[in-house]
């Protein structure tokens, strides 16, 4: 007699980093996969691609016990699966699926970089205790501009297991954890209602998980680099502090390393570098701010409108550390200059608007 798929939703050990043995028995013995898990799946191909996959390399991380979305794309696709589940695998061997057992809290994926097209991963980064370890590998096994697509759940589902990092699987710290690991995200949709679902006004935090396709950015997406840097560049809380100087300065000196046409990104990264100044690292400050005061002093310079502006947001920024890096009546040269220079309006208003807030 067939039966569904299902998880045993027991455990002997506490969890742990001893995947393989908390996730062992983790699926019950069947051979027919259930309808929800069918519907998501068909879901997920529907909402995230445009046509038929075919020969593709495709990997799912997690495959679990029903064959996960490989079951469906096996047919026309070179398919790999991992699960640190030994029930799983068993499960899916029934279903024609030969699937490797690994633990990725420990182990790294085993293949060579840039290996695959698309990479699956549901509802399993909140299962691992070192989720920034596994996001590394699938990076380096994924290739430029491969397709990452997964689910996590939402911390309103009281999720078992338990998550090991709960702040993390809020929708915002996820995406910037995407984010940070240079993952374009084209796509976030919320699949099902969490047991809040009734209570909650927003509709973005209804779901019970949220499905994210990202693309795996290569050496030619300064673009959305520059665009991730300014997003944590402008995090701010209630007092106006920089909240997350750090991952810009990561972000925007990325950008401005693939393509040095991005000024914008070379000047931002400047300023996101006062936070690192002001903890006594100093080298990479002072050589960007001497490029600044070059082009600033030089009215020929190509981007002296810019160096200018730059400047004196460098020395607003540092201000309130008590450091004043240009003197008063130097910087009173500096806006003067500014504003008589063309297309400055929107500098000279941003000027202004900081100077009154740091007057406040």
């Amino acid at each position: 007699m067939n039966r569904t798929i299902e998880m045993s939703g027991t455990a002997t050990i506490e969890l742990g980093t001893d995947s393989n043995a908390f996730y062992d028995d983790y699926w019950k013995e069947g051979d027919v996969v259930s309808q929800d898990t069918k519907k998501r799946n068909r879901a997920v191909l529907d909402t995230c691609f445009s046509g038929k996959i075919e020969d593709k390399r495709i990997l799912e991380i997690g495959i679990g016990g029903e064959g996960g979305i490989l079951l469906s794309l096996a047919r026309h696709n070179e398919v790999h699966g991992i699960d640190v589940s030994a029930s799983a695998r068993r499960n899916c061997e029934k279903l024609g699926l030969d699937i490797e057992l690994r633990n990725l809290d420990t182990d790294g994926l085993p293949f060579h970089g840039d290996f695959f097209d698309v990479a699956f991963s549901f509802e399993v980064f909140e299962h691992f205790a070192n989720p920034q370890f596994v996001i590394e590998e699938v990076k380096r096994v994924l290739k430029p501009r491969g397709l990452f697509v997964l689910s996590t759940p939402s911390p309103l589902t009281h999720h078992w297991p338990r998550l090991f990092y709960p702040e993390l699987f809020e929708e915002t710290a996820f995406r910037e954890f995407l984010m940070i690991n240079k993952f374009q995200i084209l796509k976030r949709v919320g699949w099902g209602e969490n047991h809040y679902s009734d209570r909650i006004g927003a509709n973005h935090l209804k779901a019970w998980s949220w499905i994210w396709a990202c693309e795996n950015m290569g050496n030619d997406r300064p673009d959305i680099l520059l665009e991730y840097g300014k997003y944590f560049w402008e995090q701010k809380d209630a007092a106006g502090n920089r909240r997350k100087p750090m991952e810009a300065i990561d972000l925007l000196r990325s950008a401005y390393e693939l393509d040095e046409n991005l000024i914008e990104a070379r000047w931002l990264l400047t300023l996101a570098l006062t936070y690192r100044f002001i903890n006594g690292e100093k080298e990479e400050y002072l050589e960007n701010i001497n490029r600044l005061v070059e082009g600033a002093n030089c009215e020929g310079h190509p981007h002296n409108m810019l160096c200018t502006y730059y400047l004196i947001a460098a020395h607003l920024e540092l201000k309130p550390f008590g450091t004043n890096l240009v003197p008063h009546d130097r910087l009173a040269d500096l806006i003067r200059h500014l504003s008589e220079l063309p297309d400055s309006g929107p500098c000279v208003k941003d000027v202004m608007e900081a100077l009154g807030h740091n007057h406040h």
